[in-house]
């Protein structure tokens, strides 16, 4: 099949080189391009990821961990990939092709000397007489499948395909996909530039400002937005809008905007103007973006805080039905968070029935927030309104999916049960990932509380929750209990959640704040050791 192919290529060039091949870009994209002929669009995928130094990153990552990628690792890989717009499936992918590519030689690989791009490029013509027989004929084999393109067609960071002054020029010639690619490659800081997001705004503006027609949400590379051909120019007009919403949505990358100085020129009514503006038009990821800011509008204060003329023109923004009707449209277009959103709106404004119907549709395609609120339906009855029927076995059972399924607030209903003694459900937590002290667990939630919490049994208590991370933190010598133990004691005279239930004396709190973070320290936890160079 394809794919062993590509396995067995890789593994060829590693067993004959080392896991210094990685670091020759061009040749392993070549290899990886060229075997991927019989899908195009997932050809350009691999020739984007390998250029954007895919192979080089994979090679820098064993290096570092002596031929054997950790978890970690391959968290970076895939971040990388992510960043510049590629599925977790596809990243995945390469990040497995690798890996098979080295599985059998990482000792030898790691002792091979780095070769020179020469001597890489002599491995499919090298067949002079002293070779040996098997290893010739081996050579020759692999030879046929090797790709037989000339440089010219191989893209880097030299070439035009990603090269900002290259793109430039086609862009001078017309080129729209050219200028989509440059606001692209600002946007993200790939292919070597700089995140520049006024940069990325100036080229995405030119595209947005042109005329567009509506085009079926299908039509959106959603997942590899950078694989747009230079024909389809009305989606690149389309999705410009969407990455300019994306470049003021307060909720996107707000890390990276702030390192960059971006901060204060974001704009939630910006955002929501592109977003409707490309939802308008078929992009559903845009619609969902568009219900969100709605919906989360006060939640930023001077943000939004000014009225506008686009306020008094437009006197139904911030109102749940709003976010609903954009929620709307990308659930009808299959996209599942939407579908969840939907169901909280309806919710929000008292239509059980319809809300149920969405959360059903979210849950069985797998999304762990619709099963939680499916659950959460089923155990409250007509509690949320008419019509649904108070049925804890159907709720248990979405719990536990969504609970299987990652969803933390999931857990609380098994908690609560087992905090009465209900054994089966203290073991389905304990056979959790992550879940492996109960106490913490306990403790952390009577810590936090929240709504869910509530109404599922567990309300907000300081008192239990030290009751409970002491026992974590004595018996367990868990360093997260102890450190949240000695955050509680400290900050106690600060906070009037906390105040009326730990002792007063604040000579004591700070005691026993620094007994629980000298705990914590000792076991190598990094915030405790912070917060003693603190304590006064």
């Amino acid at each position: 099949s394809q794919s062993n192919a590509i396995h067995e290529v890789l593994r060829y060039l590693v067993t004959n080189n080392g896991i210094e091949v990685f670091n020759n870009k061009v040749l392993i994209n070549s290899v990886l391009a060229d075997l991927a002929q019989q899908r195009e669009l997932e050809r350009e995928k691999i020739r984007t990821a390998l250029s954007s130094g895919a192979g080089e990153l994979f090679y820098q990552i064993l290096k570092r961990t002596d031929g054997k990628p950790s978890e970690a690792g391959k968290n970076e890989f895939l971040f990388r990939l992510d960043k510049i717009g590629f599925s977790k499936e596809f990243s995945e992918y390469i990040f497995d092709a690798f890996l098979y590519a080295i599985e059998e030689h990482p000792r030898r690989a790691l002792e091979i000397e780095a070769s020179t791009q020469s001597d890489i490029a002599a491995l499919v013509t090298d067949t002079d007489g002293d070779s040996n027989p098997q290893e010739s004929n081996s050579t020759n084999r692999i030879e046929n499948q090797l790709p037989k393109y000339d440089d010219s067609e191989l893209p880097s960071v030299t070439q035009p395909v990603f090269n900002p002054d290259a793109l430039l020029s086609r862009w001078e010639q017309g080129d729209e996909q050219a200028c989509y690619r440059l606001g692209w490659i600002y946007m993200n800081g790939a292919f070597y530039a700089k995140v520049d997001y006024e940069e990325a705004i100036k080229w995405f503006t030119i595209l947005a400002e042109k005329d567009v027609k509506p085009v079926e949400s299908t039509e959106f590379h959603y997942e590899s937005p950078f694989s747009y051909d230079s024909k389809d120019n009305n989606i690149l007009r389309i999705d410009a809008r969407f990455q300019l919403g994306r470049i003021y949505d307060p909720e996107i990358d707000s890390k990276e905007k702030e390192k960059s100085g971006f901060k204060d020129k974001i704009d939630i009514r910006t955002a929501r103007k592109w977003y409707e503006s490309a939802g308008k038009n078929g992009h559903m990821i845009a619609q969902y973006r568009a219900g969100v800011l709605h919906w989360n509008a006060k939640k930023y204060g001077s943000l939004v805080a000014r009225k506008t003329q686009y306020d008094i023109e437009h006197p139904e923004v911030n109102k749940p039905s709003v976010s609903k009707s954009w929620y709307l449209r990308a659930a009808e277009s299959g996209y599942v968070p939407a579908q969840t959103a939907t169901g909280i709106c309806c919710e929000e404004l008292g239509q059980s029935l319809i809300a149920k119907k969405y959360f059903e549709k979210a849950a069985e395609q797998g999304d762990s927030v619709g099963m939680f609120c499916l659950g959460h339906m089923y155990y409250n009855g007509k509690t949320f309104g008419r019509g649904i029927e108070k049925d804890l076995e159907k709720a248990y059972v979405w719990f536990e999916k969504a609970a299987l399924a990652g969803y933390l607030d999931a857990r609380v209903p098994f908690i609560w049960k087992a905090i009465k003694g209900d054994k089966s459900s203290y073991n389905f937590l304990m056979s959790l990932p992550g879940f492996d002290d109960f106490e913490y667990e306990v403790g952390m939630l009577y810590y936090d509380g929240c709504y869910h919490y509530k109404v599922l049994g567990l309300h907000k208590s300081i008192s239990k929750a030290i009751q409970y991370l002491k026992k974590s933190a004595e018996q367990g010598n868990n360093p997260k209990a102890q450190y949240q133990l000695g955050y509680i004691y400290e900050k106690g005279k600060h906070n009037e959640n906390i105040r009326d239930i730990v002792n007063l004396d604040t000579r004591g709190n700070l005691k026993k704040a620094r007994k629980y973070y000298e705990m914590a320290a000792a076991q190598g936890h990094d915030a405790a050791r912070r917060a003693l160079r603190g304590l006064t």
